[in-house]
């Protein structure tokens, strides 16, 4: 039986998204079922580069969409330039995972829908045993004269998962302060010394080595799963600097009501049927892990993986925070680590350049 929604407002919706092929399958067949059961709806479905969903919504020069996907970090700055509706929370069919859920609130309200989430995590070759501390790698390499780790060194998204081990809150821009920034940042130096950690790594180096056999370990995310899985690589959390868990950062792709819906009752109720345990499953069974917490994770190591240790990350923080993450923050990891620049000095001059871009 189709849904009945009240008054005169319009039956469309156009929804902004990028999307693999896969997942846009997905979505094409959750629209196919909901307008069996509301034929008089029209919901069209437009692929928009991720880089410029935002800026576009922020700064409309045509018709903005009546839904779209973005992330989590987004959320402040849509809040307070007043381009998103809130959503109450009783309206919502589904139930998700609370650390998809939490993020996406602000003042007491609900301002987006989880749709699906990732971390980091420690690929590894099999025949070797994961690590639970960064100095277990120690051990591991003493009759190895080749590296053992790669990642994206100086992105201090992938630093901060080690970082993580070591902080009791959340992370703040006040963090470069720290002894346990500080401590972090000798041990990465250390390891690097040691050549536990290939040098001047990035996220495509470190995939090519993993993939051709010359490293044991890799971090990446879920998004890498598909580039990777052929050599059936086992997973595991995050080495810790100590004793705590690693806690790497929690990001959440979600889907974000417009301030120029004209229909809020037709989206929500679209936006129940797509991220309904149904579809949710099919993205888990594509290694995308979704957000509902009652979708099936099969027989995927990764997925459960995934879910399992959801419970020890740190969601990703928004607004202001962010630019200090992706450009002063990899700068301070560059000078400290590949340059070696006394620690107090790139301190300083982090300090100068937040003040320049009014962090």
């Amino acid at each position: 039986m189709g849904c009945s929604f009240s008054g005169d407002k319009p039956k469309n919706l156009t929804i902004w998204l990028e999307a693999s092929s896969k997942q846009f399958e997905i979505i094409k067949q959750a629209r196919s079922v909901f307008l069996k059961d509301n034929p008089d709806a029209i919901i069209v479905l437009k692929q928009v580069p991720f880089n410029t969903v935002k800026p576009l919504v922020l700064n409309p020069r045509e018709q903005a969409p009546d839904i779209f996907l973005g992330v989590n970090d987004w959320l402040s700055e849509l809040v307070k330039e007043k381009r998103i509706l809130p959503i109450n929370k009783s309206s919502l069919k589904n139930e998700f995972y609370p650390q998809t859920i939490s993020p996406l609130i602000d003042n007491g309200e609900l301002w987006a829908i989880p749709y699906s989430f990732e971390y980091l995590a420690l690929f590894y070759n099999k025949k070797y045993i994961p690590p639970k501390k960064i100095i277990d790698f120690l051990s591991k390499n003493k009759d190895i004269n080749s590296p053992l780790l790669g990642y994206d060194v100086y992105n201090l998204y992938y630093h901060f998962a080690f970082l993580s081990s070591l902080l009791d809150g959340a992370f703040s821009k006040k963090v470069f302060e720290t002894s346990e920034m500080h401590e972090s940042i000798n041990s990465i130096k250390m390891l690097l010394d040691k050549k536990i950690i290939v040098k001047d790594c990035n996220s495509d180096i470190a995939r090519n080595l993993f993939l051709s056999g010359k490293i044991p370990y890799y971090i990446s995310g879920p998004w890498d799963i598909e580039n990777i899985i052929d050599i059936s690589p086992g997973i595991a959390p995050i080495p810790s600097l100590r004793n705590k868990p690693s806690k790497p950062f929690l990001g959440i792709k979600c889907f974000y009501i417009s301030k120029d819906c004209k229909n809020k009752e037709l989206a929500i109720s679209f936006l129940n049927t797509l991220l309904d345990e149904r579809f949710q499953s099919e993205l888990s069974e594509i290694n995308v892990p979704p957000a509902n917490i009652k979708a099936e994770t099969g027989k995927s190591i990764y997925m459960n993986f995934f879910f399992k240790n959801i419970k020890n990350t740190t969601a990703l923080p928004g607004g202001p925070i962010m630019k200090s993450i992706w450009s002063i923050g990899n700068a301070f990891l560059y000078r400290t680590i590949h340059d070696n620049m006394n620690y107090k000095k790139a301190l300083n001059l982090l300090k100068y350049e937040e003040k320049e871009n009014s962090i």
